[in-house]
């Protein structure tokens, strides 16, 4: 097995929900982080093998990766995409990362994930038409309709999950 190496961790100062990033979109916050770890690594970014991205909240149809890649100024040959899975999704682009040098597809990649928590859709439960009488918002990845069950601030420990992860390194 090939040793693979972390290079230069790096994350955005931690926020609150509706508060000093609110209006900051998760690929500008990528962007930003991109752009610091590509610097004081010191490496060409037109060497990366593939850009990698956790995010649950995608915006629009373009994938988070790739906008901020982009307005990172990563080149438009190296191929960037994301992934989802919830609360996991940066570690599963590690993993990916991880996997892709274990089979030979690449060297070198930008791993992360990035959120917005603040600018993620709600969900009103048993609102329909104009005449609804909603009871509850959710927030849609943390419940709604489909896993309801969930609550905010699910982690094992008690720790969000996002700031439970910087204690893995």
């Amino acid at each position: 097995m090939k040793e693979v190496v972390i290079c230069n961790p790096l994350r955005t100062a931690n926020g609150s929900f509706g508060g000093a990033f609110k209006t900051v979109p998760a690929y500008d916050l990528a962007k930003t982080v991109m752009q610091r770890v590509i610097a004081d690594s010191g490496i060409d970014a037109g060497t990366l093998d593939d850009v990698i991205i956790g995010n649950i909240g995608q915006p629009s149809k373009r994938p988070t990766s790739r906008v901020s890649a982009i307005y990172a100024g990563i080149p438009l040959h190296v191929p960037a995409y994301t992934t989802q899975r919830n609360c996991a999704s940066a570690i599963q682009a590690i993993t990916n990362a991880y996997a892709a040098i274990q089979a030979e597809d690449g060297e070198l990649f930008l791993v992360g994930g990035t959120e917005n928590m603040s600018q993620i859709p709600y969900v009103v439960k048993g609102a329909v038409g104009s005449e609804a009488a909603p009871r509850r918002v959710h927030r849609r990845p943390v419940g709604g309709p489909h896993r309801p069950h969930l609550q905010p601030d699910h982690g094992r420990d008690g720790r969000e999950p996002g700031r439970a992860v910087q204690h893995l390194t």
